[in-house]
């Protein structure tokens, strides 16, 4: 009985088809534009705001300085925005937040005391004092009810 073999060796190859790469320069510019702004966004965030009572009466003191009655009226109450008046505020004003004395949060109210220095140039005028500031949390966000 005679049996045949094979005496042939089957090799298997790889395709040596090329591998397609990926052409960024093929993506729109706007979409560059878009992309590089969600990132941008993503790390300074101009719309986040204040998130703490600290925060909150930081920016309030910047504002303060920059006689910026709009930004100062989004951090305050709205039953309390219509008491923001500058008529006796020099417009040379300088204020320095010197320490936090006093940073309390139970639930969603809290109060603040920091000691600043307010000064002007015009007046002659430059003076450390403390400044109180009790904070509520309307809608997740912490809002000055009073202060000064």
């Amino acid at each position: 009985m005679g049996q045949t073999v094979n005496t042939q060796a089957t090799t298997i190859t790889p395709s040596t088809s090329p591998k397609k790469s990926f052409d960024f320069k093929k993506i729109p510019w706007f979409v560059w534009a878009i992309a590089a702004a969600v990132i941008l966004l993503l790390i300074f965030n101009p719309f986040k705001g204040p998130n703490t009572p600290k925060e909150v009466v930081t920016e309030f003191m910047e504002a303060f300085e920059d006689l910026d009655e709009k930004r100062i009226k989004k951090l305050i109450h709205p039953d309390e925005r219509d008491i923001v008046d500058f008529s006796g505020v020099p417009k040379d004003v300088k204020v320095k937040i010197i320490e936090f004395e006093e940073v309390t949060i139970e639930g969603d109210e809290a109060y603040v005391v920091v000691i600043a220095e307010m000064s002007s140039k015009k007046l002659g005028l430059s003076e450390e004092d403390d400044f109180e500031f009790e904070l509520e949390k309307v809608k997740g966000k912490w809002l000055i009810v009073d202060g000064l």
